[in-house]
């Protein structure tokens, strides 16, 4: 008995720390925490632990926690003049900024900050360093302190160093492209590095994060062992088909999964032009959102222009900020996210896949794009100006399914409808418009189940204790009646069916977003060309058309500045 009690906690003890809490899922393309899928609604804070002391860093982290983010992207080694510039209780990072020697005063107050968000439900993904400590380039303020050996020598020490916090996933990288062999070699040194440091690669996830390219982290290191998911960015422009790398990286063997860790920033300079081109909006953050997701990132971050430097009016700002970064956590773009990660965890999250073949308008143009994506029992289609739409049927089990539409700027949702599950359907979201975009929920309705006849059975009657038996046998033909219930059984409805009806649900009026001028360059129009009635024949004839239920408490939207 004792020897089997020791086999087992031996085990238990191997099982629970040769793998951390992060792990790739087992079809590549997801995160999991505790073998639980793991939805990554990210923010980035990139100065937080330079220049948030406790008391603000509490603030922030119960704000975004409040918003429903689950991961918040900080830098140990900070971008702005985070080497020489002290944090908030004084001290720098590193002594003679040399990286075999860090500053344990400085790490003290990193440790409490990532054990503080722990304590609100947040993960930190942490950059060791900024990019510019490797290659200043002509933006960084540096200075470029690492070579190979120190690197590594750092990474383990930080591996380390933070080995038992159990909220931790690795960003390497910081807004910088490897430019030669050299530096490819300083960011595998420092990777490899932390892996050891912390336990061995099944104890840590790590990503890198690059500048905008082509198919991001995994230009350099797809094949890197310790690059266990890939990661975006897509540049801070309006309307860029970066769903396409998404797709084509999709399917880069190995699979790994895939997200944008640094979008289109809210209240940023578009394509840090904003005197022609403005700042971006709520909407332009949607978009970005649901068109990553639906062509497979397996989740995403949010940023905001004002928050990434933790701006106020003490310091001086980059590009422009209009806000204290207290009063931008507010911003629209950001109260909207949660409907993105309620959207996502609303189905099982682990068989979904990006489906464009599924669509008839499966090419849209960026600023008019319809985006689809399916699990075992679902569909979700965005349609980004609220532009209708030609689906082909049959994808998901089921004779009839449900739909309805999810609201991405309030998170409202229509009632149900049900429809036939055969040939091409047409489906019109609510509005249509600059704006006005749409996610379709369509949903598998299971079928009845078939009816149960039961056959009456005899009732055995048993002789009184007062009396003796009956002296003539009880046969079927004498014995008493018996009543059974055939009423057949009710059949079964999907779980988020809620007595869904059959004919057209009812009309919420409808309240018209406000006209408001354009930019310069805008491309997408204040209003959107007239769509198709929604009677118009689609050349199919299994092809129906679905009428739209009217939106509720429809929000102004405004094309932006």
């Amino acid at each position: 008995m004792i020897r089997l009690l020791f086999v087992f906690v031996f085990i238990l003890t191997w099982s629970t720390s040769t793998f951390g809490q992060f792990q790739v899922s087992e079809n590549r393309r997801f995160i999991t925490r505790e073998g639980k899928p793991f939805f990554w609604l990210g923010d980035t804070a990139w100065e937080l632990f330079h220049r948030l002391s406790k008391e603000d860093a509490s603030y922030y982290f119960k704000k975004r926690s409040e918003q429903g983010f689950t991961v918040i992207q900080a830098v140990a080694f900070a971008e702005l003049d985070g080497l020489q510039t002290p944090n908030a209780n004084g001290d720098l990072p590193l002594i003679d900024l040399d990286p075999t020697k860090p500053n344990e005063k400085y790490f003290a107050h990193v440790d409490s900050l990532i054990t503080i968000a722990g304590k609100f439900g947040l993960t930190i993904a942490l950059l060791p360093t900024w990019g510019d400590k490797v290659d200043k380039s002509t933006w960084g303020k540096g200075p470029e302190i690492f070579n190979a050996k120190n690197a590594n020598f750092y990474g383990k020490w930080i591996g380390q160093r933070f080995e038992k916090k159990t909220n931790l996933i690795w960003i390497m990288g910081g807004d910088r492209n490897p430019k030669n062999a050299q530096q490819i070699e300083i960011w595998n040194a420092l990777a490899e590095g932390v892996s050891a440091g912390a336990g061995g690669p099944n104890k840590v996830l790590m990503s890198f994060h690059p500048q905008p390219n082509a198919l991001g982290s995994a230009e350099w290191f797809h094949q890197s062992d310790w690059l266990d998911f890939n990661m975006f960015q897509n540049g801070h422009c309006r309307d860029q088909e970066h769903y396409l790398k998404i797709a084509t990286l999709y399917n880069k063997a190995p699979f790994k999964p895939i997200i944008d860790g640094e979008p289109m920033y809210e209240d940023h300079p578009v394509c840090f032009n904003a005197k022609d081109l403005g700042t971006s909006s709520a909407y332009d953050i949607r978009k970005y959102a649901y068109l990553d997701l639906f062509a497979g990132a397996f989740g995403h971050t949010y940023g905001c222009h004002d928050v990434w430097q933790m701006y106020d009016s003490t310091r001086v700002g980059i590009n422009g900020p209009h806000f204290p970064w207290k009063i931008a956590l507010d911003l629209p773009g950001a109260n909207q996210m949660k409907f993105a990660r309620e959207l996502m965890e609303s189905k099982s999250m682990l068989d979904r896949i990006p489906d464009q073949s599924i669509l008839i308008e499966s090419d849209e143009t960026p600023g008019e794009r319809i985006q689809a994506t399916r699990g075992k029992d679902y569909v979700f289609v965005y349609s980004c100006i609220g532009k209708r739409f030609r689906l082909k049927m049959g994808q998901i089990p089921g004779e009839k399914s449900a739909y309805f539409w999810v609201n991405p700027r309030t998170g409202e949702k229509s009632s149900k409808n049900n429809i036939n599950n055969t040939g091409i359907q047409t489906f019109t979201p609510p509005t249509k418009g600059y704006g006005l975009d749409w996610v379709m929920v369509l949903e598998s309705i299971p079928d009845p189940k078939p009816e149960v006849k039961v056959e009456p059975a005899a009732t055995e009657v048993k002789p009184s204790l007062e009396t003796k038996a009956p002296a003539t046998p009880l046969t079927p033909a004498n014995a008493p009646e018996v009543k059974v219930d055939n009423k057949p059984q009710a059949s079964s409805t999907s779980p988020l069916q809620t007595s869904a009806p059959t004919t057209t649900p009812a009309v919420v009026p409808e309240v018209k977003p406000q006209a408001s001028p354009t930019s310069t360059l805008q491309t997408s129009p204040a209003t959107a060309p007239t769509a198709p009635t929604a009677n118009t024949a689609v050349g199919n004839s299994s092809a129906t058309t679905v009428n739209a239920v009217q939106p509720v408490n429809q929000a102004e939207v405004k094309a932006p500045n």
